[in-house]
């Protein structure tokens, strides 16, 4: 997976050794703000698409994007490539991990509609776990795995990717189910909804640029449980205070806002600790796997939001959506947890050397 990780990756790598380890985090956060204000931005521009041309142009609205990407990144960017390329990466293992986790969110998404004790369900779940094992078992056998399996014990590195995927399962829920929640149960319009979407985002894309300047200062052992216990208050606050009856500015605004602080602390933080430790030969195979798992996790949250919502009834609407505002509650609880065990790099620092006062001697301190 490193040739293959590398290629798509490369800008994760580019901009963390573009930078000097102080100022990591801060650049990771500044790059993931992007993001985020894409993402304020995006369910309003698809909700004015829908609404004005026809659902299939959320996708043919790619086209002109990508192109422009295409031509954008081959005058600005500068190609690199690995001095010593590796074996051949093994394409197997990919349709191992499409076919395990697709298995596993089928079963979890029709559980409701097929039943638990359904001959599908139960395929579902046994197929799940007879392939992932597998796959787990090729990848630690395998010269060149899909997902090199000897990044986790790097301590960091696995309890940061622990976190991201109880973070992701959150998130992804929250956007499903925030969704859900303006159409079906405030009735709101597609246009609405998705315009009414972008405080959240927003309020992230600022707060991760802040938020990174303080992570290489304060730790992640500050600034993820923070962003966790903000985002956990935003949950709660749905579960305290949402009614059938819309109230956008007493409700709706103030979870946003929280949940927005929280997104914009935590997930940058986490994508800056699953690589920080690393060393720079593996930034950008590491944050692959990274991204991969947050992926996963958002499978499995929108996969879990459409199981406990269910069936919706007008008189256990406010239940269903409980249960949803609860997952996010208990992602980003176990995501703020977890993080109060990693151990905080300490930047590299130049040291004068006693005996050679004209020479430096790079002096690469322990982790606490």
């Amino acid at each position: 997976m490193e040739q293959t990780s590398t290629a798509i990756f490369s800008r994760v790598e580019r901009v963390l050794n573009e930078f000097p380890q102080a100022k990591r985090a801060a650049a990771i956060a500044t790059w993931s703000a992007v993001g985020a204000l894409a993402a304020a931005l995006g369910p309003s521009f698809g909700g004015i698409i829908i609404d004005t041309l026809d659902w299939r142009w959320a996708f043919y609205i790619n086209l002109p994007v990508g192109a422009f990407a295409f031509v954008t990144a081959g005058r600005l960017l500068h190609e690199s490539r690995a001095d010593e390329p590796g074996p051949q990466p093994d394409l197997a293992g990919v349709p191992m991990l499409a076919a395990g986790v697709g298995a596993l969110a089928l079963g979890i998404v029709q559980s409701d509609e097929w039943g638990w004790t359904d001959p599908r369900t139960v395929g579902a779940f046994v197929g799940a776990a007879a392939i992932l094992p597998l796959f787990i078992l090729r990848c630690s056998t395998h010269p060149s795995p899909t997902l090199d399996l000897t990044l986790f014990r790097e301590h960091n590195f696995r309890l940061a990717n622990v976190a991201t995927l109880a973070f992701a399962v959150s998130f992804s829920a929250m956007f499903f189910g925030l969704v859900q929640f303006l159409v079906y149960v405030w009735g709101y319009s597609i246009l609405e909804a998705g315009l009414t979407i972008w405080p959240g985002p927003l309020t992230a894309s600022v707060v991760a640029v802040l938020g990174g300047r303080f992570v290489d200062r304060v730790g992640y052992r500050v600034i993820l449980p923070l962003g966790s216990a903000f985002f956990v208050t935003g949950s709660l606050w749905l579960m305290a205070f949402a009614e059938v009856s819309p109230n956008l500015w007493g409700v709706w605004v103030p979870s946003a806002l929280l949940s927005g602080i929280g997104v914009g602390l935590a997930m940058p933080s986490l994508s800056s600790a699953a690589v920080r430790s690393l060393p720079p030969n593996r930034y950008a195979v590491g944050s692959a796997v990274n991204q991969t798992i947050r992926t996963i996790g958002s499978v499995f949250g929108v996969a879990l939001a459409i199981a406990l919502l269910g069936q919706l009834t007008p008189a256990a609407v406010l239940d269903a959506f409980d249960r949803v505002w609860l997952l996010m509650v208990a992602g980003a609880l176990t995501a703020g947890i977890v993080s109060l065990f990693l151990r905080q790099p300490v930047p590299v620092v130049l040291a004068i050397s006693d005996d050679a006062p004209s020479s430096l001697a790079v002096a690469r301190r322990g982790e606490v």
